[in-house]
């Protein structure tokens, strides 16, 4: 084995015996665990109130036939909704456990492959859980062969999300967030899969045909858009399944939200910097903070030749161009820049 290639590995195993005690500090000193459960069942609230939005969409779609309906609703009810937060944090568990780890600067990789190995039987699965992945960095996703969703603790504190924050801004910014994740499982490799491990395909001919014509639109929309004054132009198609699920998310989020004023109504706005937006352009600009990003130049080279999302800034124009919601927000103007005539929809929130 080249002597790189095993380095980044023993590096990599290595860094788990950090990670998880980084996090488990993290988790108990930093963000506690009062918190962390009021998130939770704040999160799980708004995730079933997404849900539950979507299949009435689905329900409401003239272009699927009723195998497809039925198809969809069920895959969704079986998506698995992950929010990584241990039942427990026990600091005299953990120094027991970080007793038998000893590692000696004179080890081969094979010693300090074998220590890790046993380190890690001391623990039982939710800790396993928590010492493999980063659960506390800003992520959301989807995984489509296991069809479940997992949320981070990383984009469950402010300035994305609060428990105390107004209702347009949870639902506008982690709403849409969780709404971006739940419809990647309907587009891209996931119409292949009907649950989990169940490849099989989740739309009949009729109703494929018809979601391929609203696809295209997004498709040729993004397709050779330029990034600022530079040369990178956007691939409409390798970033379809990304800017679908911006595009539909936020639709689903919105309308959820929508439902939850009709219920709750509207909250007063108290914030200094942003009082004097209304409930639904708070909303939207939820939204975009958490788009908003600075890019490395290394970086956008990257996201237009390696990556299937497009820089923050294009994914907020060309997003929002094709929200009635936005337009109406902020008054924009039929045919100017920001509401265009022509829009592209795939999982309309409205009535056909």
């Amino acid at each position: 084995m080249p002597v790189e290639i095993a380095y980044k590995i023993c590096k990599n195993d290595t860094n788990l015996v950090s990670l998880y005690l980084f996090q488990f500090i993290a988790m108990k000193e930093i963000i506690g665990m009062d918190k962390m459960n009021k998130i939770k069942n704040d999160i799980t609230i708004l995730y079933s109130n997404l849900k539950e939005t979507f299949e009435e969409i689905i329900k409401d779609k003239k272009w699927l036939d009723e195998e497809t309906k039925n198809r969809i609703i069920k895959k969704l009810n079986s998506i698995e909704f992950f929010i990584p937060i241990p039942e427990k944090l026990d600091i005299l568990e953990v120094d027991w456990e970080y007793k038998f780890l000893k590692i000696h600067p004179d080890h081969k990789y094979p010693v300090i492959k074998e220590i890790l190995e046993y380190f890690f039987t001391l623990f039982d699965y939710n800790e396993y859980i928590l010492a493999r992945a980063l659960y506390i960095q800003p992520n959301a996703g989807y995984n489509y062969l296991f069809n479940f969703i997992m949320a981070s603790l990383g984009l469950l504190l402010e300035p994305v999300y609060g428990t105390k924050f107004m209702a347009s801004l949870k639902f506008g910014g982690y709403g849409s967030i969780l709404a971006h994740e739940i419809l990647h499982g309907y587009s891209g490799r996931s119409l292949k899969y009907t649950e989990k491990f169940n490849f099989n395909d989740l739309l009949t001919d009729y109703s494929l045909k018809n979601y391929i014509k609203k696809a295209e639109c997004i498709v040729n929309q993004y397709d050779n858009k330029t990034y600022k004054d530079s040369d990178f132009k956007a691939s409409g198609l390798n970033t379809h399944t990304e800017n679908i699920s911006d595009n539909s998310g936020i639709k689903l989020a919105f309308i959820a939200y929508k439902k939850y004023v009709e219920k709750y109504g509207y909250e007063k706005n108290k914030m200094r910097t942003f009082g004097k937006y209304t409930n639904d352009q708070l909303f939207y600009i939820s939204w975009a903070q958490y788009m908003c990003e600075i890019y490395k130049p290394s970086k956008v080279e990257y996201l237009f030749f390696e990556d299937s999302h497009l820089p923050g800034e294009m994914r907020i124009e060309n997003t929002l161009k094709n929200q009635e919601g936005f337009a109406k927000a902020f008054n924009c103007k039929e045919g100017s820049k920001m509401n265009p005539k022509d829009k592209c929809e795939v999982w309309r929130y409205r009535k056909n």
